[in-house]
């Protein structure tokens, strides 16, 4: 391990909060039902380390951090836990200390995918879009067939307002993930954007054949009701924004598409 890698670990601990009263601040985290999956308290970071992920995977965001930290001062670092930590961390609101953790990483191990796919979405949930996709084009280059790592640069040039290339990359997923509804969905949004009206629909269509019944239908409804109108049709736009409108009472976005529309009949 370098000189570099262990600082970085140990200043990621230090700066983001003191380990040394774990399971104090929250009892909930030193004994854990069986049932749920989470391993006893150990000393040994690799526990630690496996019980902060299985805390991650039962949504106990806190007892993860918690859990992660203990194991950097048992084992500093440990790119896998320090990641994991990043990932609590963003759980929890806090983007720009999950960043620096992974931006951290990627200074020693540029190539680490798992790190640079949870950096990009990091990125994007501070609105830092252009910075998220430079990340995740890196991604996408190394790992061409990474589903996750093309809808997200696709989420991400389209929270940039860049609908073209957004669409681009969700065609790409898709073909990656045919059965996937979100990019469905994703992709109508673009297209939408685009002015692609008659393909918005048929995206919409091919979304609503592909979820389960009882689904919210909301983005699904908005989405085809501004695509229905620009088809000029009118009386199926309504019936369509209403439908939105009632899963999201004041949304001022349906509003105003709605009065577009109830204006042109």
């Amino acid at each position: 391990m370098s000189a570099p890698r262990l600082a970085i670990g140990l200043v990621a601990a230090l700066l983001l909060g003191s380990p040394a009263s774990l399971g104090q601040d929250n009892p909930d985290c030193g004994a854990v039902a069986t049932g749920a999956g989470i391993l006893a308290p150990s000393g040994a970071a690799s526990d630690l380390q496996a019980r902060g992920q299985r805390f991650l995977k039962a949504g106990q965001h806190g007892c993860a951090e918690e859990a992660f930290r203990e194991a950097l001062v048992t084992a500093p670092g440990s790119a896998e836990t320090e990641r994991g930590l990043a990932a609590a961390l963003l759980s929890q609101g806090r983007t720009r200390a999950a960043i620096s953790i992974l931006e951290g990483i990627l200074a020693s191990s540029p190539a680490d995918a798992d790190s640079m796919l949870l950096l990009g979405r990091a990125l994007s949930e501070g609105k830092l879009s252009e910075a998220a996709i430079d990340v995740l084009e890196g991604l996408v280059r190394q790992e061409p067939r990474n589903f996750v790592g093309r809808y997200n640069l696709g989420t991400a040039f389209a929270q940039a307002g860049r609908y073209a290339e957004a669409a681009e990359q969700f065609y790409s997923a898709l073909e990656l993930s045919p059965a996937h509804p979100d990019t469905r969905l994703a992709l109508a949004k673009c297209e939408v954007n685009l002015g692609n009206h008659e393909r918005a629909l048929e995206l919409t269509r091919a979304w609503d054949e592909s979820v389960p019944v009882g689904i919210e239908q909301f983005e699904a409804d908005y989405l085809r009701g501004i695509a229905l109108k620009g088809v000029s049709r009118l009386d199926e736009s309504e019936r369509s924004l209403r439908r939105a409108a009632e899963a999201r009472p004041g949304h001022a976005g349906i509003l105003r598409e709605l009065g577009i529309v109830l204006a042109r009949k």
